[in-house]
């Protein structure tokens, strides 16, 4: 059976490895520091099956073969040393039908947070592919008619998940 060793690259610049099948076009999600060691994973057959605890918490956006004509951008987690996105096109496709599919983009998802009033930022998910991140968005006031600002009790702000790129509305709702 033909293997190929893969390489995803972070927007840093580094870069891990992994395995392809040749034929039937299987990814294994194990990374790898160096191709040789790929290899010689490949050899023994020794991959590892679960997921890390820790390779969602800590996944990162990549590219996948940068140097070839099928990129495409995903996700690795360099702790966990783990392919935590899509690992195909089609994958791509089904986690993004709006950028891939025939029907357009679809309204991007929204996540209500709570945020204490004085907070400078809180922890938010993102609902496409669970990365955590903090937003620095603080509880927001709004003018009133007369005199002093009011709180205003709900805020929408449009960020970019920095492990997958897509965008989501988060609202924060001040307590």
């Amino acid at each position: 059976m033909s293997h190929r060793v893969f390489n995803i690259e972070f927007e840093d610049g580094h870069r891990l490895f992994g395995i392809e099948e040749g034929v039937s076009g299987y990814k294994y999600r194990q990374l790898f520091a160096s191709s040789e060691a790929a290899w010689d994973c490949r050899r023994t057959g020794d991959f590892a099956r679960q997921e890390p605890a820790t390779a969602k918490a800590t996944q990162e956006a990549v590219v996948y073969d940068p140097d070839e004509s099928w990129a495409f951008d995903t996700r690795a987690s360099r702790v966990a040393m783990w392919l935590t996105g899509p690992i195909d096109l089609e994958e791509c496709e089904a986690e993004q039908p709006g950028k891939f599919g025939q029907f357009g983009t679809e309204a991007p998802k929204e996540v209500a947070q709570p945020i204490p009033l004085r907070a400078g930022g809180v922890e938010v998910e993102c609902p496409y592919c669970g990365a955590v991140a903090v937003q620095a968005h603080k509880a927001e006031s709004a003018p009133a008619d007369k005199g002093a600002p009011i709180e205003s009790p709900v805020v929408a702000h449009t960020v970019a998940c920095h492990a997958c790129r897509r965008d989501f509305i988060y609202k924060t709702i001040t307590v």
